[in-house]
């Protein structure tokens, strides 16, 4: 087309372009000053609530991997139950809101879980980190990460650190002891979509899901659920399973024809169902092991049902089970804990005849078996 015959076409576009549909109302005039005033209420409200989703978050994933150490295998840490955090922690549309006791580029106790070493020990929210084992703790973007890497070495071979606090203007110092707890992050991204996933060393749950999952015992059953994944290995099985449908793919891809990774996807999906289960299975237990309520976990699925209904009913292709039959599933599991503990057993997973105990015992001299026997 010519640049004579594009004119030709766009002029009426832009004469019609005055005539289009324009408010009949009189518009109302907002003070500059005044929304800028709200716009940082807004902002304060919504820190707010991030922050006390983060807190319930912590809290939850905190006291369930705690206690299901004997399930995570070789994915165990040591903790105190107490969070971190600095002004770099927020994301900077919250830094120029937070209060100004957050405002330090110091690290802080932000949250101590009920009952954890932290506690016992004595650190209180608020308490700036001065020292770990004497060494001084930074400050600063990169203070957190370089907290993580100070407090791991300093807890390598031992259960218990020193403390250098300053506590409004005094310093103290306090004695904390670690115990062992899994090795994963849970943590939370701003996604409004109701989800929640692992990947081997990490457990997400989106903001859609911390508001879908009001009650802490939901919010604990997800939490629990993406745990198990990690702690089974599901994400490995995963890739396993996905390498006969990768070597097809690249077959295919030799004459001549892009699948897309379709195969790949097909056999990596193999099972998933079934880890789906699994995960439900050995993450009631984890609730069950943490001493959270488990009575009404099944009703999670019939809430989910009620904003999915399309996945009510079994569907062999899709990678999840139907919420009908994860409800069913859940009841007979919780069914099968109560009996536990009323006939005084022990709560251990049932398995397949042949496979070995999944929990985890201490019974070499080694690190781990210094982590089982804090059990005791």
């Amino acid at each position: 087309m010519t640049r004579q015959a594009l004119l030709f076409v766009l002029l009426p576009i832009i004469f019609f372009i005055p005539s289009c549909m324009a408010p009949k109302t009189k518009g109302i005039e907002v003070d500059e000053k005044l929304a800028a005033i709200e716009s940082r209420k807004q902002k304060q409200l919504a820190l707010v609530l991030f922050l006390s989703d983060w807190t319930r978050l912590n809290r939850l994933s905190y006291k369930v991997m705690s206690h299901s150490v004997d399930l995570c295998k070789d994915d165990i840490t040591k903790g105190m139950g107490a969070f971190f955090i600095n002004k770099y922690s927020l994301a900077d549309e919250f830094r120029e809101v937070v209060s100004t006791d957050m405002k330090s580029e110091r690290i802080q106790v932000f949250q101590i879980v009920k009952a954890s070493p932290a506690e016992k020990a004595g650190l209180e929210k608020g308490d700036l980190i001065l020292k770990i084992d004497g060494k001084s703790v930074p400050e600063g973007e990169s203070a957190i990460s370089e907290f993580s890497e100070i407090f791991n070495e300093a807890s390598e071979n031992k259960f218990a650190i020193t403390l250098d606090v300053m506590r409004g203007t005094q310093e103290k110092t306090f004695s904390v002891n670690l115990e062992p707890t899994c090795n994963y992050q849970v943590l939370m991204n701003q996604d409004d979509i109701i989800n929640a996933f692992a990947d081997g060393d990490n457990v997400i749950i989106t903001k859609g899901m911390m508001r879908f999952a009001k009650d802490d015992s939901e919010l604990a059953l997800v939490i629990s659920h993406e745990i198990a994944h990690n702690a089974m290995g599901h994400f490995t099985s995963n890739m396993i399973n996905a390498i006969p449908g990768f070597i097809l793919d690249m077959a295919v891809a030799l004459l001549g024809v892009n699948t897309q990774g379709t195969f790949a996807k097909a056999t990596a999906g193999t099972f998933s169902q079934e880890l789906e289960f699994e995960a439900d299975y050995v993450g009631l237990y984890m609730m069950a092991k943490s001493g959270l309520p488990i009575e009404d976990a099944p009703n999670f699925w019939r809430k989910m049902a009620t904003v999915h209904p399309a996945s009510i009913n079994a569907n062999h292709a899709a990678s999840h089970p139907a919420t009908s039959q994860r409800f069913l599933a859940l009841e007979k599991t919780v069914q099968e804990i109560k009996n536990k503990i009323s006939n005084g057993q022990p709560l251990t997973l049932e398995v397949n005849e042949g496979e070995e105990p999944l929990e985890k015992t201490g019974v070499e001299e080694d690190e781990s078996s210094q982590f089982m026997n804090l059990l005791n």
